[in-house]
């Protein structure tokens, strides 16, 4: 008897996962990033993408990584101002098409550097990253 119970219990135990396979009331909805959320995200990873390409320092762009993602957060909260974008009113493919051109730009020089930033000045405008809460 006392072999059998460990054997039954752990047995058991094997259909539970199952019970819950079907289940109406799991809710695996895809959460939007928030707005500050997606800003801070943004900062960081345009900065990351600075540090490979140029670096920080004296005779840089930035001297520091912390002074890239406070300009990048401006500059990220301006183009997304709270009454267009507010939260879970960013686009996510839209948005990582925005995140692609800024860190090609980050890349970029002369007149490359211009075109890069015209077209990233373009896929990162509220009209094209927010969406509207209605949709």
């Amino acid at each position: 008897m006392k072999a059998v119970f460990p054997v039954a219990f752990s047995a058991s135990l094997l259909f539970i996962p199952v019970l819950g396979c079907n289940s109406d009331s799991a809710d695996d909805t895809v959460v939007e990033a928030s707005r500050s959320e997606r800003i801070s995200e943004f900062a960081d990873d345009v900065c990351d993408q600075y540090e490979k390409c140029e670096g920080f320092g004296e005779g840089k762009a930035y001297a520091t990584e912390d002074d890239c993602e406070r300009d990048y957060e401006s500059k990220a909260g301006s183009l997304w101002p709270e009454a267009q974008c507010n939260d879970r009113q960013i686009d996510s493919n839209n948005y990582q098409a925005c995140l692609a051109q800024v860190q090609a730009y980050a890349c970029s020089s002369g007149a490359a550097s211009i075109a890069e930033g015209i077209q990233a000045l373009d896929k990162c405008s509220a009209a094209n990253v927010c969406t509207d809460p209605a949709d």
